[in-house]
């Protein structure tokens, strides 16, 4: 064949050189069938001439630069939603759809989904042929042929087929087919085509020449494009020269298909042409250049090449159909905007072309290291490598400092300098590691190694690297080692050499940084970021990059990129991670490089990604259809001086030109696609609901409120589009943009929804597409029904409400009568309980007078019985009181008076109250008297009631003020008392009827108001404040002094003293109680009482303190702390207490460990069982109600002491018995402990003592003389004794030997045998025994302990 070639076209010494050429080249291309189609046409020298000759010959020398692929592709299968992978036709619309004819139906394609016809009739019970055929369109219909003549009529405005025609329905006559289609002169011959498909070639004689079978493939702008049966390719423009291509090798194997070519213009000159049997070619028109691609490739960008269909779509990508294979989508770029060279360009599958290492030298040279272990020398105009070295392990970086030394890292095979090896194993040049990742210069020349487990090393002595002829020196490389401390902080991925000298040093314990500007570098310099001082999201870092605005950029596995912020000193404050602004999922960053024009070019193992800095705006390249050749190595990116980017991948290395993408993209409006209604697609046959998407809107049943909106914005260009969107009526505003095309919206009520999308382009938002959607609410939710509705409604509830109206005042009337009652019971409960009191104060003054028949009325009785009467009568009148001022039939009658002396008469009735408690109580008038008009009785109720709740609720030890002030016509009297203030919600409430006191516990709740009631019918005031800071509750009252104020009707008809003479007869009743004189308890027990009311108290301790000693409390904290301190042996406590009420008193002790079996005896008025229950379940022993019997209360005291006692008394037995000590412990008492009932008991119990005594050392005084001298019989005696004592009397009278022994042993004036006369007892070792079975040691040792005893008391 290359003999062939060189008998047809060497005519010249240009055309040997030639010739030459083509030889070198020919075996790296498939032209073989041309050259014998030349060979073959016997006119070849007629119709080329030398001019022709060269560019057919610089045609082919073109396609030697096969290394160069400027474009990107995508491919588009069966799974991507094809309906198959056999391609027939393609078409592009106006909206920018694919349309794409396949043998099982028609599909179009919007950049995301597929949406598949399989019926292209209107009628869908017409069964169709599924088998496309050619696709063509006019404005606004579409023209689907199948395979067996029928046509289908596609309306682009209502977007569904309107017409279908079979070939036998198709209207209208064929049209008359001219006999000659076409004729062409050219250079004496004329091309004629005729309406029989033949070729005809005639001379200028009008001879035939020759003849060809050929048919036409395309005709553009005039241009007819003819296939004959040999497979060449024939042009015939309007005007300019023939041109005839044999572009297809195998056309023996395409005899019988018409269609061989596939042609779309593609710019002004260039030609896109697709063969059925030999790939892609790209033809320019003006010079004839052609760039041949098929499925051979080493980076492919068709799958096949057996092309069937060809498509240019409006943004100049190339749409190509094959047999098997689907649809390829080619991006071609206009210039040389993206290369790949290959090391290796024959090499494919393995590791030849895995880049892992790269250093650019110049706009032309650059080495680059591959995984194979090699290192290439590689024109990056040219495209061609040449290899200059190999290791044994792969090469992970290359440098060439400024001396020219090549400096090379290896991944295991230490570091190579020119021609000198650095290895660990090596004495003669040594190096700390064998694994270099990456090697800078800084600006004083020396020289940084990156190591993997080594940390960093400083190289220092470059001179012994010299290759100068003159200078030849063997002194190796010393190396300084750094960052060598802990494992993730010696494994370093990447060095960075900001232009200010900051080396940055990625490793995988996160950022360190060392300032390259100082002379002496020590490990303190270095300076460390990382997750541990929380200045970055993670620690492995992979790569780094500062740019030119100062900043610096990192890619940090698990995170991806990260934008650090830094200070004026170039220290790291902060970070950014930017995968959560941009919306990203590239966690795996393995390259940075920023380009002239500030742009972040980031290369990842899913492609390329270009930043915006300014916008924060990205764009995604993927620049081949390989995965290998899309995904980019770790830290192999580079600049050259001209600015074009060089990054490496794992298939080959690839130039991109940056200025080329920032050329101006075409913009198109973002359109809806697709609705899926209820999880179908509104163009799927079997959905009920069809609409016209370009109408821009939508109405939906009630039930159809689950969509899913599909849009696009039609760029084939990028797979990483960017789109805003939002619903109003769902959303507020434009969400956050992403790359997902579809948005799902569930169960939306019944409304108007409208549906805004934008596309972005490079961050700038484009126009913006609404579609509405109407959600038409179910039949019964419509107006009209909801009308219906209310109708039926309104008069079911007016028949329900006449019915139930008279229902409902009587239900009121009955829950009126129910308040009524609860409220009479709530009312007398508390009337009860304040009436209680008195009369229980009452009935104890009776029983005593009636227990002292026959005697003198005690004083103390009659005074108590006296003053319960009185405060019984006080009680009475408030209520009917109060009945008047309900009815508003209160009447002042006031009279003249010194009410300073008035108030101070009052202040001294309350004196002894107070004091009681330990109360201060204070008044301080503005003068000492002070004559006004007042109404006596009533002034004196407002006061009784202030002063006696101050009391009350007073603390004990706390203070009462009273103070009188005068001033402008007003006479003001205020009274404070410490304490807790009533808190704000009862403030409100206070001076209405029923507020029982500060904490709504005691009294009938009318006290303040009938005070505020008397206060304002005085024409005064009544008023609470409380002052926090200071713990104040303050009542003021004020009064006119003018008696003006008054009318008429409101003074007396005759003035009387009743009112100050009552005050002094109580006076004189408070001052004549005489507190009768009593005699020493008969017992030591402590009863404890707690009680609030002081009558009640003086006569509860009057009753138990003969038998007792009583400790008294006058609140509930106060006795619960007080019974804390001195537990007593019977505790008697009220229930209605103002502060700790007896149920929680008896619960809090009940809990204490040594006083939960003290018995405990609640005394109250309240006498209902609920009550009585709660009483009994809080851990009360008796529960008794006021007023009380005084016999009982005190034999209820004594059986309850007595049980308790005996129960201490069996507990102790048993503890005895079960201790580890065989004997028990000894007892210093003389006697059982004994509760005495009476005077004559004590007074028994005395006598014995006294005779035992007097005749303690006569050894014959025996029980039976001290029953004689008692006056009484053994057998009384004996029982007399056992019931005082708790022991028989030989016991007793032995105890009490041996207790007056033990008292003269511890004077230490007798010993022991003078003791043991002295006590009646002549036997000393009856003595012994009886002594050491009373205190457990013999008497001799207790007499030295007793004198021991003694000295250290003195010394103390």
């Amino acid at each position: 064949m290359v003999k062939t070639f060189k008998n047809i076209f060497i005519r010249t010494s240009l055309q040997k050189e030639i010739y030459i050429i083509f030889k070198k080249t020919y075996y790296s291309f498939s032209f073989q069938l041309l050259l014998l189609s030349l060979q073959e046409n016997k006119n070849i020298e007629k119709l080329l001439d030398m001019k022709q000759l060269i560019q057919l010959t610089f045609l082919l020398l073109t396609t030697c630069a096969a290394y160069a692929q400027n474009f990107q592709a995508r491919r588009i299968t069966i799974n991507d939603g094809l309906s198959s992978n056999s391609i027939t036709s393609l078409l592009q619309d106006s909206d920018g759809y694919i349309w794409i004819g396949t043998n099982n139906g028609l599909c179009r394609y919007d950049g995301y989904n597929i949406l598949l016809f399989k019926n292209i009739s209107p009628d869908k019970s017409i069964p169709t042929d599924p088998h496309i055929g050619n696709l063509r369109k006019d404005a606004n219909n579409m023209y689907v042929e199948t395979s067996d003549g029928s046509i289908g009529t596609y309306h682009f405005i209502s977007s569904r087929f309107v017409d279908y025609q079979t070939k036998s329905t198709q209207k209208g006559k064929k049209k008359k087919t001219p006999k000659d289609l076409f004729r062409k002169s050219y250079q004496g011959y004329t091309y004629v085509y005729t309406s029989s498909s033949k070729l005809q070639t005639y001379d200028s004689h009008h001879h035939l020449v020759n003849e060809h079978t050929a048919h036409i493939q395309e005709i553009i702008d005039g241009t007819y494009y003819l296939s004959d049966q040999e497979g060449t390719l024939w042009i015939f423009p309007q005007e300019g020269n023939i041109q005839k291509l044999n572009l297809l090798s195998n056309a023996r194997y395409t005899t019988n298909k018409r269609h061989k070519y596939y042609v779309a213009k593609n710019g002004k000159s260039e030609f896109i042409i697709a063969t059925y049997g030999n790939g892609l070619f790209r033809y320019n028109s003006s010079n004839g250049s052609l760039t041949h691609y098929t499925a051979q490739d080493l980076n492919p960008v068709i799958l096949s090449n057996f092309l069937t269909s060809l498509l240019i779509d409006r943004d100049g990508c190339i749409w190509t159909g094959s047999e098997e294979t689907g649809i390829s989508c080619i991006s071609l770029s206009q210039g040389n905007d993206v290369r790949y060279i290959f090391p290796e360009s024959s090499a494919k599958g393995d590791w030849s072309n895995y880049i892992r290492s790269l250093y650019v030298v110049s706009d032309e040279e650059a080495y680059i290291g591959t995984q194979q272990d090699k290192i290439y020398k590689c024109n990056l105009v040219t495209g061609k490598s040449s290899l200059i070295k190999e290791t044994r392990d792969m090469i992970f970086d290359i440098m060439k400092d400024r001396k020219g030394h090549l400096w090379i890292g290896t991944r295991g095979d230490g570091l190579y300098v020119d021609d000198i090896h650095y290895t660990p194993t090596s004495t003669t040049h040594h190096i700390p590691a064998d694994k270099i990742y990456d090697i800078v210069e800084d600006k004083m020349g020396r020289i940084w190694i990156a190591t993997w487990d080594k940390g960093i090393l400083l190289a220092e002595g470059t001179q012994a690297c010299s290759k100068q002829k003159t200078v030849r020196t063997n002194i190796p490389l010393h190396f300084t080692e750094f960052l060598n401390k802990k494992h993730s902080q010696n494994r370093i991925h990447d060095l960075e050499l900001g232009k200010n000298g900051i080396l940055w040093i990625a490793t995988n314990d996160g950022i360190y940084t060392v300032d390259t500007n100082r002379k002496n570098i020590q490990e303190s310099d270095f300076q460390a970021y990382n997750l541990a001082n929380r200045l970055l999201p993670g620690n492995e870092i992979i790569c780094l990059q500062t740019t030119q605005q100062g900043k610096l950029y990192a890619g940090i596995t698990g995170v991806g990129l990260v934008e650090s912020l830094l200070d004026a000193q170039h220290r790291i404050k902060g970070y950014d991670v930017l995968n959560n602004r941009l919306k990203l999922n590239m966690n795996v960053i393995n390259s940075i490089e920023q380009d002239r024009y500030g742009y972040l070019w980031i290369g990842t193992e899913l492609g390329i990604f270009r930043l915006s800095l300014d916008y924060y705006k990205i764009q995604k390249y993927e620049y081949s259809t390989t995965i290998t050749s899309n995904s980019y190595s770790e830290n192999t990116s580079a600049i050259t001086p001209s600015g074009k980017l060089v990054f490496g991948t794992r298939n080959g290395l690839v130039i991109i030109n940056p200025a080329q993408t920032l050329e101006k993209e075409k913009t198109y409006p973002c359109l809806i696609t697709d609705l899926q209604i209820n999880g179908k697609s509104i163009f799927n046959d079997d959905n009920p609901k069809t609409t016209n998407l370009k109408e821009n809107s939508i109405e939906l049943a009630h039930n159809q409120n689950s969509i899913n909106i599909y849009f696009s914005c039609f760029n084939y260009k990028s797979s990483f589009n960017l789109y805003q969107y939002y619903l109003e009526g769902i959303n507020r505003s434009w969400l956050e943009p992403g790359t997902q095309n579809h948005i799902n919206y569930s169960d939306l009520p019944p409304g108007k929804y409208v549906f805004h999308v934008r596309s972005l382009i490079n961050g700038v938002p484009q126009e913006e597409t609404a579609f509405t959607i109407v959600i038409t609410p179910p039949f019964y939710a419509t107006w009209w029904a909801i009308s219906l509705y209310l109708i039926i409604l309104g008069l079911v509830v007016y028949r329900i409400y006449s019915q139930r109206l008279e229902r409902f005042r009587m239900n009121q009337q009955i829950k009126i009568e129910k308040q009524l009652t609860e409220f009479r019971l709530n009312f007398f409960t508390h009337v009860a309980h304040e009436f209680r009191t008195p009369l229980a104060i009452i009935q104890g003054g009776i029983e005593r007078l009636n227990n002292n028949k026959g005697t003198e009325y005690p004083q103390a009785a009659i005074a108590s019985a006296t003053r319960g009467t009185q405060r019984l009568l006080r009680l009475i009148n408030q209520i009917l009181e109060f009945r008047k001022v309900s009815d508003h039939a209160i009447k002042l009658n006031v009279s003249k008076g010194d009410i300073i002396e008035f108030i101070l008469q009052l202040h001294k009735d309350f004196w002894n109250m107070a004091n009681q408690k330990e109360i201060s109580l204070t008044f301080t008038p503005f003068a000492k008297h002070y004559e006004v008009c007042f109404d006596h009785e009533k002034l004196e109720t407002i006061i009784y009631n202030l002063l006696s709740n101050a009391v009350k609720y007073t603390a004990p030890k706390g203070n009462i003020s009273m103070k009188m002030t005068h001033n402008e016509g007003l006479l003001t009297l205020t009274i404070s008392n410490s304490g807790e203030g009533i808190n704000t919600e009862n403030r409100e409430h206070l001076f209405l009827p029923f507020m029982h006191g500060y904490t709504s516990q005691g009294g009938m709740g009318i006290g303040l108001y009938l005070s505020q009631q008397y206060a304002e019918k005085h024409k005064g005031k009544l008023s609470y404040r409380y002052d926090k800071e200071n713990k104040q509750n303050t009542f003021e009252l004020t009064l006119p002094d003018n008696n003006d104020a008054y009318a008429p009707d409101d003074y007396q008809a005759s003035v009387t003293r009743h009112s100050t003479e009552a005050n002094k007869k109580v006076k004189e009743e408070m001052e004549s109680i005489i507190r009768e004189m009593q005699g020493e308890a008969l017992n030591t027990q402590h009863i404890a009482i707690i009680e609030d009311d002081t009558d009640m108290m003086e006569q509860l301790k009057r009753d138990i303190s003969p038998y007792f000693k009583p400790d008294c409390y006058l609140n509930g904290q106060q006795g619960y702390e007080g019974v804390i301190s001195n537990p007593p042996a019977l505790i008697i406590c009220d229930v209605m207490l103002p502060d700790l009420n007896g149920y929680d008193i008896v619960t809090r002790l009940r809990s204490t460990t040594y006083l939960k079996n003290v018995p405990v005896i609640l005394l109250t008025a309240l006498d209902d069982e609920e009550h009585q229950i709660k009483g009994y379940k809080s851990g009360a022993d008796d529960y008794m109600t006021k007023p009380y019997n005084e016999r009982i209360l005190i034999t209820r005291i004594i059986q309850l002491i007595k049980w308790n006692l005996a129960n201490v008394a069996h507990e102790v037995k048993n503890n005895a018995s079960t201790s580890a000590e065989s004997t028990p412990p000894p007892t210093s008492g003389t006697m059982k402990e004994v509760i005495l009932e009476s005077k004559a008991d004590k007074l028994f119990r005395e006598t014995v003592m006294k005779l035992i005594v007097q005749n303690i050392s006569e050894p014959e005084f025996t029980v039976d003389k001290l029953a004689e001298k008692m006056h009484m019989g053994r057998t009384k005696f004996f029982g007399k004794m056992k019931e005082l004592t708790g022991m028989s009397p030989n016991k007793y009278l032995q105890s009490e030997r041996m207790r007056i022994a033990g008292e003269l042993l511890s004077e230490g004036k007798y010993n022991v045998s003078e003791v043991a006369l002295m006590v009646g007892i002549q036997d000393s070792s009856y003595f012994y025994k009886c002594f050491k079975s009373k205190y457990g040691i013999p008497p001799s040792k207790y007499a030295q302990t007793q004198m021991v005893e003694k000295e250290d008391t003195k010394n103390i």
